[in-house]
């Protein structure tokens, strides 16, 4: 079938038709996704902050721990009762359940009992559990970062494709030769194919 100028013409119509259209879907994908990475950045920056916080919480409440812990075993060592009274009162809430364990293995008696209530399962700061929480959710949200981030450059890549398309076709109509035009043509065609190809992948793939 002989391919004459006016079939050259609506295939270069249809072409530039798909092409304006897929270009502007990938424009706004990448705007999207940008987006998405802008808020998963802020959102890691932000719980990581939040888990030094409460990292540096938990290291002060254990310094107080073990600064009243001592005290109370000098003043028990010293046989004044009223003083560790003082600092057996004045544990946290974190702390006493592992000290009464301790306790209850006899250390005084027992050679194989933990040498601290430190060393106690039941010694669980409450701020170093939620500074790995948010730590683990900063990380979730750095994946997040990174996903968006090459999602957002593959539909730029893609944009650029069809961007590249649209002016092949574009200059194809200033040529009189049929074989520059169909040239330039197939070349647009192969580029928006492969523009629509990976962003079908991408569609879905997310």
């Amino acid at each position: 079938m002989q391919i004459t100028d006016r079939r050259i013409e609506i295939y270069t119509s249809i072409v530039l038709a798909i092409t304006s259209l897929l270009t502007a879907w990938c424009a706004y994908q990448a705007s999207a996704w940008s987006s998405n990475q802008a808020t998963a950045a802020q959102a890691a920056g932000r719980l990581r902050t939040e888990a030094t916080v409460a990292s540096t919480r938990a290291g002060q409440m254990s310094i107080v721990d073990v600064m009243t812990f001592t005290n109370w075993l000098n003043a028990t060592s010293a046989q004044d009762t009223e003083l560790a009274d003082f600092y057996r009162a004045r544990f946290t809430n974190a702390f006493l359940p592992a000290f009464e364990a301790w306790l209850a293995t006899k250390p005084l008696e027992n050679p194989d009992a933990p040498k601290s209530p430190f060393a106690m399962e039941e010694y669980q700061q409450s701020e170093f559990s939620k500074a790995i929480e948010l730590e683990r959710q900063a990380n979730a949200q750095g994946e997040a970062f990174a996903i968006a981030n090459a999602t957002s450059t593959a539909y730029v890549r893609n944009t650029v494709l069809f961007a590249t398309t649209l002016f092949l076709c574009s200059m194809a109509g200033r040529f009189d030769g049929r074989a520059i035009k169909l040239g330039l043509l197939g070349l647009g065609t192969v580029l928006m194919l492969a523009g629509l190809i990976n962003a079908v992948v991408m569609a879905r793939a997310w």
